[in-house]
């Protein structure tokens, strides 16, 4: 018991001479679950794209079956947008995974010492950039879904119901 108090002052002494110091293991394990969410994103963004494809509509498929007013919107929407760029999610890493292993081999085949960090190092950078690919496709669907596929909205629903964005006052001028 004696032995655990002289540890606890010791401690408080460095704590007291160096007060930054528990700031400093807050920030570092801060930096480290940014650093492990950072590298946990582009996965996740890869699955969801999975499950976006297998919950698209193939009744859509058929301007005849939709039940849309405007079925040629909905099916470039559909198919353009969402499951088009789900799919090139989806398809990118192993797309990207082959095209890595192609480029390492032809540093390592063209180059005149071949030593194996010749294959070694394109293939690991290949597979860095292919691994951040669907997050910048997912940034694209959205950045395109903003510039595009919201105004048409916007502009057939004022289409169909005009008033609703008109500014109109009902004042009584006959008092």
């Amino acid at each position: 018991m004696e032995s655990v108090q002289p540890q606890l002052e010791q401690e408080s002494q460095v704590q007291s001479q160096y007060p930054g110091i528990n700031n400093f293991f807050k920030a570092l394990l801060k930096s480290l679950r940014f650093l492990i969410i950072l590298i946990i994103s582009p996965l996740r963004v890869w699955l969801k794209s999975i499950d976006e494809m297998a919950a698209i509509n193939t009744k859509t498929n058929n301007f005849k079956e939709s039940d849309s007013k405007w079925p040629v919107f909905s099916f470039i929407r559909i198919y353009l947008f969402d499951s088009g760029l789900s799919f090139l999610c989806f398809i990118s890493y192993f797309v990207g995974l082959a095209v890595a292993i192609i480029i390492a081999n032809q540093c390592y085949h063209y180059n005149g010492e071949r030593s194996i960090f010749d294959f070694v190092y394109p293939f690991i950078g290949n597979t860095m950039i292919t691994y951040i690919v669907p997050f910048g496709i997912k940034i694209t669907k959205d950045i395109l879904d903003i510039i595009i596929v919201k105004p048409v909205m916007k502009y057939i629903s004022w289409i169909e119901k005009p008033a609703q964005y008109l500014d109109i006052t009902m004042d009584n001028k006959n008092k």
